[in-house]
């Protein structure tokens, strides 16, 4: 009876029980043969209870598959599409929460075709290939494994939708912004950067962004876009369209310069600088000498009097609409 009520504890627990009995022979009226019964029982005692200590074969399962609420819940998730050319990742679950494995090596695929599984990969992730397809791919750590639907042909790479900024300004770079299908790998995308002036659509650039110069201004812009994979596949073309047109930047003046230099009297001195910011209207330009305008235009001829003074040249940029500009300054010694 204790025997049998130590067997039901020990059954309780999962574990398997001992063959206790295997080597006993016992008569029909229960007596047993050639073996003292509080020997036995004390043998009984002690076999059971080191079954049952923290230090037992308990210790030895797998946590992966121990049901033992102590041990926890363990549980493999895939991530991904399987489809052709998209990379899946294995994630394992304990309690309800993402951890690493001990080795990402431990982590096998399996391709399943015709009722058999051949090991196709190891680690955390498996890009799908061609041969995959119409296949199960099953990911297994230990004793926990996670199979997807048969795989499918690869997605053919599609935008959604596009979208260019209201504003688009001469001298600025344009954010394109672009919204994919999540059903496949993107590769290298291919772009068409073109000026529509009336019904004719001129190309202007070939690269994935793109800066407006002189030449656009006043024109929309148009832009075909083409999805490419990361295998090279390219998918439909999608063309935005600029809802405005390209605005002149504000008017700005760089790279001043004297010649000849340094200025000499007696010697015509011209200004010259670089103009940004649409057409140029009627900049100024102003020469001063010892805090006393000299001067209008973009020449000037110092007199002998102007020896060894200090020259300040001043220039405003004006646009051809009227619109004015920082100024910009320039000294030298005469």
């Amino acid at each position: 009876k204790q025997h049998d009520s130590l067997v039901k504890q020990h059954d309780s627990l999962g574990l398997e029980p001992e063959p206790i009995m295997a080597s006993l022979e016992v008569s029909r009226e229960g007596d047993l043969l050639g073996v003292n019964v509080d020997d036995f029982l004390a043998d009984v005692d002690s076999l059971m209870l080191d079954s049952l200590s923290p230090e037992s074969d308990a210790e030895d399962l797998d946590p992966l598959t121990h049901d033992d609420e102590e041990e926890g819940h363990a549980s493999l998730q895939l991530e991904g599409n399987a489809r052709i050319g998209c990379t899946l990742r294995a994630v394992l679950v304990l309690d309800g929460e993402e951890a690493e494995p001990d080795d990402e090596q431990d982590v096998r695929w399996y391709r399943c075709l015709l009722d058999e599984w051949d090991e196709v990969g190891c680690g955390l992730t498996y890009t799908i290939v061609p041969d995959d397809f119409s296949s199960l791919i099953k990911a297994g750590y230990y004793e926990v494994e996670a199979v997807t639907e048969p795989v499918q042909d690869r997605p053919k790479p599609c935008f959604t939708s596009g979208s260019l900024p209201d504003t688009i300004t001469e001298g600025v770079a344009v954010e394109l912004t672009l919204v994919s299908s999540d059903q496949f790998e993107p590769g290298v995308h291919q772009y068409s950067w073109n000026r529509k002036s009336g019904a004719l659509v001129d190309q202007v650039s070939l690269e994935t962004c793109f800066t407006p110069t002189l030449k656009e201004l006043g024109h929309q812009l148009v832009v075909h876009c083409w999805p490419v994979d990361a295998l090279g596949n390219r998918g439909d073309k999608l063309t935005i369209t600029s809802a405005n047109e390209v605005e002149p930047a504000s008017p700005s003046v760089s790279d001043l310069v004297l010649c000849p230099s340094p200025p000499a009297c007696c010697t015509e001195i011209r200004l010259e600088c670089s103009y940004h910011g649409g057409h140029q209207g009627q900049s100024r330009c102003e020469w001063w000498c010892n805090d006393r305008m000299v001067a209008r235009g973009f020449s000037f001829t110092p007199q002998q009097d102007s020896a060894g003074q200090i020259l300040r040249v001043v220039v405003t940029p004006v646009r051809d609409d009227g619109v004015e500009g920082e100024t910009a300054e320039l000294t030298a010694l005469v």
